[in-house]
């Protein structure tokens, strides 16, 4: 039993030594005593923090202890790096980090207290339909695309929260049977669930948000492999979304623009390439070791605080701090893979996979643009990139996932 206990907490301990010591050298390269002071400051309430989450989840026995373990240390490496490159930023992290926790919490509780979440697909599809059409009518263009909402100065992107409703809509259509009414056979479920797709696809498309509209679909494309029967729609479905994609590089000038820079960003490097050449310097320019925390310029990278991150985290911590990044990504994705494996509920399991592979498709679509791998798209790093929408929802779909992973009150091992 000691052995185990020592096993469980060891990574919470070298998890909270780095962190002292990130904060203690971030300190150190501040311009005035008070500023460092203040740097210290926060990296001991943020180590306060996540000790006292691990400890409430093994105390009350809330399902998997080794879950949030990487989520934490992804979010160490990233408000370490927020920190250094704009103190403000950083503080406005742990501000959103805060109310991330509260709502972690909150969506664990609520999601066991709830029953009968398999027959709230209306509900899930209206909510989703009023936040697009309120994006629609009350939002504002950033960077292209029409999706978000400003209450005063505060911005809201209603598509984070609508991707969570979109996987327990999708949950809940996979699990209903054929009522011999309006769904009377496995056909026209299966269609039902396309043109549920389609409409929230078309949204997006309306809102000129593709990379988003890409996750939707290999979200929808992942569950039907898994729990749909007919696999001639998953090719049907290939073929209509790959002329959809098509049809927009042909149509849309800034998907055509994003394509060309993809396969040549060295053509226009101070213009139309510049974010993906900064990016690829910045990476190329830390090595394999990096120059270290504070020793680099990240901040030649555009949008380095949300959309370019990892480039920032590379050009400091090496190639080998990037591959650190995604083998933590890894170990969170396969442990929601494992939670959806062991459940033995059918509306949990395919929630449990739905959120996975939110998650995975997610960190691919945002690293592989960053590194030049697939065409960039403007979506967050989870847990890592600035962003009060991106972290809250993320720590929702954490919550969400801690809840599934109880069973009988035992955690998943």
């Amino acid at each position: 039993m000691r052995g185990k206990r020592y096993k469980q907490t060891l990574p919470l301990a070298l998890l909270c030594f780095m962190n002292i010591l990130g904060f203690m050298l971030l300190a150190l390269i501040r311009d005035n005593f008070f500023e460092g002071i203040k740097t210290i400051t926060t990296g001991v309430i943020f180590v306060s923090l996540l000790v006292i989450c691990y400890c409430l989840i093994k105390l009350f026995k809330m399902g998997d202890p080794f879950l949030l373990l990487p989520v934490t240390a992804l979010l160490s490496v990233g408000l370490l790096m927020l920190t250094r490159i704009n103190e403000a930023v950083g503080k406005k992290q742990m501000m959103w980090f805060f109310i991330s926790v509260a709502v972690y919490f909150v969506s664990f509780f609520i999601y066991k207290s709830i029953k009968k979440r398999d027959r709230l697909f209306i509900l899930y599809a209206v909510v989703s339909v009023g936040l697009f059409l309120a994006t629609l009518i009350f939002g504002r263009t950033v960077n292209g695309a029409k999706n978000w909402i400003y209450i005063g100065s505060q911005g809201v992107q209603p598509s984070e929260f609508i991707r969570l409703l979109f996987v327990f809509a999708l949950s809940a259509l996979l699990s209903k049977k054929p009522d011999g009414r309006f769904i009377s056979t496995e056909w026209k479920k299966s269609l039902f669930i396309m043109l549920y797709v389609y409409v929230n696809l078309g949204f997006l498309v309306i809102q000129r948000e593709w990379g988003i509209a890409v996750l939707f679909f290999l979200i929808y494309f992942s569950l039907y492999f898994v729990f749909g029967r007919h696999r001639i729609l998953l090719a049907a479905n290939s073929v209509i979304v790959a002329l959809g994609c098509f049809a927009g590089y042909k149509v849309l000038y800034h998907i055509e623009t994003r394509v060309a820079m993809w396969l040549d960003p060295f053509s226009d490097p101070s213009g139309r390439g510049y974010q993906i050449v900064q990016s690829l310097i910045a990476i190329a320019s830390g090595g394999f070791t990096g120059e270290g925390l504070g020793n680099g310029s990240p901040y030649y990278v555009p949008l380095v605080e949300s959309d370019f991150i990892f480039s920032g985290i590379c050009e400091e911590f090496g190639i080998l701090g990037g591959i650190g990044v995604i083998l933590l990504y890894f170990i969170f994705v396969y442990r929601g893979f494992k939670i959806a494996l062991s459940v033995p509920d059918s509306f949990d399991k395919k929630v449990a996979l739905g959120l996975s592979a939110m998650f995975s498709f997610q960190i691919f679509i945002i690293l592989g643009g960053v590194i030049k791998l697939i065409p960039l798209t403007g979506i967050t790093l989870p847990f890592i990139s600035y962003g009060g929408s991106s972290l809250v929802t993320s720590f929702m779909a954490l919550g969400i996932l801690q809840a599934i992973s109880v069973k009988e009150g035992d955690s998943i091992e």
